[in-house]
């Protein structure tokens, strides 16, 4: 990602990262310059906000599969618009004789007029919210210190808490602290908790299958195509692909023995999250699968982030009118903090379906 900063901030960064990197004569220049005043804190907010998106890109977002990014325009109330065809489809005057298919573009009859397609309004509401923190960068310890490593582990935890909240931003849709997440529904016609909870077997997967192939919305079945995401704790992982990994499948029936292929084949990634039981400790035999998220627009968990604020940002604030350089009695005179945009919206549960393994 690029933005724009001033030149003499750019000029800054590209002195703090020459220092950090071990260049002996922009780490000389650049303590000097902080040490003058020449460079404050405040100064170089961009250049440490550039290094930190360079390192939380460099984390993998293990958010991919389990919720769809979008992005609102502000941090105010966004109302969810859902598509819709509200028509009379199936009175086969309005379909030029034939019965509409759900799903399917109407037929029009010469001359006649289209019907219309559009969003409609859900009545609910959801906000953005941002998340951060002040970071004790001793700035006074990285002058008088000369302590650029301070630098470097911040800017690398700034990294790491990003990346972390957006995670238990999409992973709280699924489980709570205690439980699957209420967002999963044990009745309905979007049923998302399997009966008696089983195990993750063949055959609980495939029942789990099955009864995403019974989701509805309006009344109508939607058809998902493409493979499925199939999410565990690290405590499910081998016994995931142990499954997934089967090429051969032994039926016996009376005194014969039937072999097939493993219909479970190329159904399903696995997805494997430590966040999990990180939300939840006790998540231990939780198990889910998730459809392909772009079919399920307006029924899905999402993570949101306000335009232009879709990476996390850096502000350096002095806190003092006296020199920065010298601090305030009993702190450094700059304040660092860290903002991210990163919030975990549920518009439904669509072709979700899990089980916490309980067998009860």
């Amino acid at each position: 990602m690029t933005f724009k900063m001033t030149e003499a901030a750019a000029e800054a960064g590209k002195l703090m990262e020459g220092a950090l990197s071990g260049d002996s004569v922009d780490k000389a220049k650049f303590l000097e310059a902080l040490t003058t005043g020449d460079i404050t804190p405040g100064l170089l907010a961009a250049p440490l906000t550039a290094r930190v998106i360079t390192e939380y890109e460099g984390l993998e977002d293990t958010t991919e599969g389990v919720v769809v990014r979008n992005t609102v325009d502000d941090f105010n109330l966004q109302e969810v618009y859902r598509l819709s065809f509200s028509d009379d489809s199936q009175v086969l005057e309005k379909n030029n004789g034939k019965a509409r298919v759900a799903g399917t573009l109407p037929r029009v009859a010469e001359l006649g007029e289209y019907q219309t397609f559009g969003f409609s309004s859900t009545n609910e509401s959801y906000r953005a919210f941002k998340s951060g923190i002040k970071f004790e960068i001793s700035w006074e310890s990285v002058i008088n210190g000369r302590r650029l490593n301070l630098i470097e582990r911040a800017t690398s935890q700034m990294a790491r808490m990003a990346r972390a909240t957006e995670a238990a931003g999409a992973y709280e849709q699924y489980v709570s602290a205690s439980a699957l997440s209420s967002n999963l529904a044990t009745s309905g016609d979007v049923t998302n908790v399997l009966t008696g909870n089983p195990a993750l077997t063949a055959d609980s997967l495939e029942s789990a299958l099955a009864l995403a192939a019974t989701h509805k919305v309006n009344g109508e079945r939607v058809a998902l195509s493409g493979a499925y995401t199939l999410l565990v704790p690290p405590t499910l992982e081998m016994t995931a692909r142990k499954i997934l990994s089967t090429t051969e499948v032994r039926t016996t029936s009376g005194s014969k023995t039937y072999i097939s292929g493993n219909p479970l084949q190329g159904k399903f990634n696995l997805k494997v999250s430590d966040t999990l039981l990180r939300i939840n400790s006790s998540a231990d035999n939780y198990w889910f699968i998730i459809p392909d998220l772009s079919q399920t627009d307006g029924f899905r968990p999402e993570l949101w982030f306000v335009r232009g604020e879709e990476t996390p940002k850096v502000f350096v604030k002095s806190t003092t009118a006296q020199d920065p350089s010298e601090g305030d009695f009993d702190h450094d005179a700059w304040a660092t903090k860290i903002r991210h945009t990163a919030t975990g919206v549920n518009t439904g549960m669509l072709g979700v379906v899990a089980s916490n393994g309980s067998g009860s």
